[in-house]
């Protein structure tokens, strides 16, 4: 039993003892390990090799495009001095014309008065006129002695007129008023006409009566065919054929029947009125048709 028991004891020494490597192991272990060492750092300067080859690339192409920009600003730049300098010869050969163009209208100017005789002998004679010789002999010391009569004095200017003030001849004491319908009415009975072309739904825009064989303008309404007819009138070359109260009608498309002129302007879309202004009978008026190429008034709204 004793020595059962020590050889047990004896069996947990021996497990914890490391096994022993086999022999060569150790020189293979440190031979893979620079094997790899020497793989990946293959591996990575390839890497590198193929980074440095595209960035390499890449920057030669940038280069290369800089390079072209720059060709291209050269030649422009190149071009425009060339057509400067054109420009600037062309100039001085103008200048140079010019220059030959004066100097030949000098030369001919020059010429023409060397050619006019009496330009050069009219100073020369006045000259001698304005200054002759004085001798102390002859008549003109026998004149020399002899004294000058006084000269009278000269008249005193007249009183001038008193200055005529624009503000002064501008305000009156008693302002003319003028209006369009008296001026117009002073001339007597004016007969004139106009041609109309109602828009849908628009109306003629006046208020008139009948009075014996003419209606009689009472107003004129607003936002009506005839309001327009006015302010185009008012503001054109003949504003006299502004439509105005108290102008008679005297006809509506060649009707002279004040029911039948009404009729017209009620239901016709084209109308031709024909207007009498002033005091006095009413003329005749002859019957006419409407032209065909006659022009027409068609009412705008007021912009």
């Amino acid at each position: 039993m004793d020595g059962q028991g020590s050889v047990m004891a004896q069996g947990p020494e021996r497990s914890d003892r490391p096994f022993p490597a086999p022999p060569g192991l150790s020189a293979q272990e440190a031979s893979t390990h620079e094997a790899v060492r020497e793989a990946v750092l293959r591996d990575i300067e390839a890497k590198v090799a193929e980074k440095m080859d595209e960035v390499w690339q890449k920057g030669q192409q940038m280069l290369a495009q800089v390079q072209k920009k720059q060709q291209e600003k050269t030649e422009q730049l190149t071009a425009q001095i060339v057509q400067c300098k054109e420009q600037q010869a062309a100039l001085e050969r103008e200048n140079q014309a010019l220059k030959q163009v004066l100097t030949d209208l000098a030369q001919k100017l020059m010429q023409l008065g060397k050619d006019s005789p009496g330009l050069s002998s009219a100073p020369t004679t006045a000259s001698n006129t304005a200054t002759p010789q004085r001798s102390d002999t002859g008549p003109e010391a026998e004149y020399s002695s002899t004294p000058l009569r006084e000269v009278p004095p000269f008249p005193q200017p007249l009183q001038p007129p008193a200055p005529l003030l624009l503000s002064e001849a501008l305000c009156s004491s008693s302002p003319m008023h003028l209006s369009l319908a008296s001026t117009l009415q002073a001339c007597g009975p004016m007969v004139f006409s106009m041609t109309l072309r109602k828009a849908d739904g628009a109306e003629l825009g006046l208020n008139v009566k009948p009075l014996d064989e003419v209606l009689l303008v009472e107003g004129v309404r607003p936002e009506g065919a005839v309001e327009a007819w006015n302010r185009q009138c008012a503001s054109s070359a003949h504003p006299e054929r502004v439509v105005l109260a108290g102008d008679r009608i005297r006809s509506v498309n060649n009707q002279t029947d004040p029911e039948k002129m009404l009729e017209e302007c009620r239901e016709k879309q084209l109308l031709k009125l024909t207007l009498v202004r002033g005091d006095g009978p009413v003329p005749e008026i002859p019957s006419k048709s409407l032209r065909a190429d006659a022009s027409e008034f068609v009412p705008k709204a007021p912009e």
